[in-house]
């Protein structure tokens, strides 16, 4: 996972204020990679969430032929296929922005802010890049569990999909995971991190978030759980 970007700020998109109000008291909601394979809303669901490739029978209307050693499996029921020995982990995940540095990467963060706002929701909470290794201290402070976090990458070449990198059909999101342990391929629970700490200090809700170009000062978009202006509109 890389870190190398310079991140200006992480937003994570809320439709239930509620969930908004928990991660603020300190409750960090962690979702397993099974959770996602099962889902099926737009932008939230894959079945090839941390994997290659998934079968469920519950899920899939076609059994794949799997042989060992020249001999038929059957009755199949699951099987998940991993790469690079990096196995499922229980995830956070957030929306990175980065200063854009070109008119076409300005265009594309707009074009990419206005989908999550209408698949993920309005609301929103917001952490300042600079604070991101201070939430990460207080995850670590909270659990045994190793943490591990950066940006994923994103790929069209399904060997490359793992935890840390996604099918490029799910680069609008821009993710920034924060990554929690180890979990088994099936696990449906979510994990809850409790944190003591007052993390509601780093991480904001609803708070109106603007980019101002640096040369002219001019404010080149804003948001707000209201609306979301752009030089542009």
């Amino acid at each position: 996972m890389s870190r190398e970007h310079h991140i200006y700020a992480l937003l994570k998109f809320f439709s239930n204020e509620t969930y908004l109000n928990e991660l603020l008291s300190g409750k960090f909601y962690c979702n397993s990679p099974e959770f996602y394979r099962n889902h099926d809303a737009v932008g939230v669901g894959d079945r090839n969430e941390s994997c290659a490739s998934s079968f469920r029978i519950s899920r899939d209307s076609n059994t794949p032929k799997l042989s060992i050693n020249g001999i038929d499996v059957e009755g199949l029921q699951t099987l998940t296929i991993h790469n690079n020995q990096i196995k499922d982990k229980w995830m956070h995940c957030w929306f990175a922005i980065a200063k854009p540095e070109t008119d076409d990467d300005f265009a594309g963060l707009i074009q990419d802010i206005n989908r999550m706002r209408k698949e993920f929701g309005n609301n929103y909470a917001v952490l300042d890049g600079v604070h991101i290794q201070k939430v990460v201290d207080a995850l670590k402070s909270s659990s045994d569990k190793d943490v591990v976090h950066g940006h994923i990458g994103y790929s069209s070449n399904k060997n490359e999909w793992s935890a840390i990198c996604k099918s490029l059909d799910y680069e609008y999101q821009r993710e920034y995971r924060f990554l929690i342990g180890n979990c088994h391929h099936l696990e449906t629970n979510n994990l809850d991190l409790n944190i003591p700490e007052n993390i509601s200090k780093y991480i904001g809700k609803n708070l109106p978030l603007r980019m101002n170009d640096a040369n002219t000062g001019e404010i080149l978009f804003e948001l707000t759980p209201q609306h979301f202006k752009s030089l542009n509109d």
